[in-house]
């Protein structure tokens, strides 16, 4: 009787057993799945605010404040990342004026400089001119968004702050303000932020950064460059310095290098604000009725390291007129075509009308500087 009882306890659980093993092993390579769950509480700003943060183009590279925020529990052991934003409004629209967002972050902190909440004031018109007639106050907000996987489906979840309102105000100053500046170290240089070429924002308290930059670069070892704001006037590693994201947004934290593809001038933008940022491949040349081929064809400007310039030596004709254009074309505007001064300054600013040579016809050296950001010139020296 009891060998009838394990008989019939085998034939009905070793089946189950092997059953359970097969499903298993199916399985395996699927691995452990976790849900995530909705935060078991909220993320905030664990920092404290001031009660008003003064603010003035000449402390644009400055820290305005270093954010701290708690990490909320997600029910998983699962690495949280983190947003911080700013805006105008509590709206915090990617299109609303002075919106910067910093970017998928991995540490708990965030560096807001003073330039993220100049752009603000100037969506708000703030003025320290105390005979503009303008506000001098107004109220910036700030928030962080934690997450985990991607959010925007059911293997991901994220958390959204209260926003943090905060006073801004545009404190009075003398004197005429420089754009902010942001330095573009690489290997290209040997990574040294200091000696670094710079890039110019388009006035103060702005955050979109351009200029050319001649790189000769290592093709078995393309390592790159990076930006870096300044801090106090001074450009070092240990500053915030830009890179890129896996998706190609400009961040700080997490962030890789920037790479070219080919030796030669590039034209650079980046906006630290928005986390954009492009390099445009550029050959310059002159072109119209002064020159050899006329309007017809380009005469190419070269690159002299020596000097840090572009220069050409070239026959010019009396009276004849010659732009300066990019890559043999008319597709790209200014700063891809230099025309005249237009507004007296001493700088090349737009790419309309042309320049006429009014010396005699003859042999000339053309010397176009555009190493020094937003600041570009021409000049044309008899041989």
């Amino acid at each position: 009787m009891k060998n009838n009882i394990i008989s019939f306890i085998k034939s009905i659980i070793l089946p189950v057993g092997l059953l359970f093993i097969a499903f298993s092993c199916e399985n395996e390579d699927d691995g452990p799945e976790f849900t995530i769950i909705p935060p078991s509480e909220e993320v905030t700003f664990t920092n404290s605010f001031l009660d008003n943060y003064l603010l003035s183009i000449q402390t644009s590279d400055n820290i305005a404040e270093r954010l701290l925020w708690n990490t909320p529990s997600f029910g998983a052991q699962t690495s949280v990342s983190f947003t911080v934003e700013g805006s105008s409004t509590n709206l915090f629209a990617a299109n609303d004026p002075g919106y910067f967002s910093s970017g998928a972050l991995t540490e708990n902190n965030y560096a807001i400089s003073v330039a993220n909440l100049l752009a603000i004031a100037d969506a708000l018109d703030l003025d320290g001119d105390p005979t503009s007639g303008k506000e001098s106050s107004g109220e910036a907000y700030l928030r962080v968004t934690a997450s985990v996987g991607d959010a925007t489906d059911s293997n991901g979840s994220s958390v959204v702050s209260e926003p943090q309102e905060i006073k801004i105000t545009m404190v009075e100053t003398e004197g005429e303000v420089p754009a902010p500046m942001l330095a573009v170290p690489g290997q290209y240089q040997g990574w040294n932020p200091g000696e670094a070429p710079l890039l110019a924002a388009s006035a103060p308290g702005q955050t979109d950064f351009e200029g050319f930059i001649h790189m000769d670069i290592n093709e078995a070892d393309n390592q790159g460059f990076k930006f870096v704001e300044g801090v106090d006037g001074v450009y070092d590693w240990g500053n915030p310095d830009w890179g890129k994201s896996d998706d190609g947004v400009l961040v700080i934290e997490g962030e890789s290098n920037i790479t070219v593809d080919e030796d030669g001038l590039y034209f650079i933008q980046a906006d630290t604000g928005a986390g954009t940022y492009s390099t445009t491949l550029m050959s310059l040349g002159l072109i119209g009725s002064a020159t050899p081929t006329g309007w017809d064809s380009d005469t190419d400007l070269v690159y002299d390291a020596t000097n840090n310039v572009l220069s050409v030596d070239i026959n010019l004709t009396n009276g004849g007129e010659y732009k300066i254009r990019a890559n043999n074309g008319w597709d790209i505007g200014f700063p891809g075509q230099f025309g005249p001064d237009s507004d007296g300054d001493g700088f090349l600013d737009t790419k309309d009308n042309n320049f006429t040579h009014e010396g005699a016809t003859g042999n000339y050296r053309v010397t176009l500087d555009v190493f020094t950001a937003r600041k570009y010139t021409l000049k044309v020296t008899a041989l």
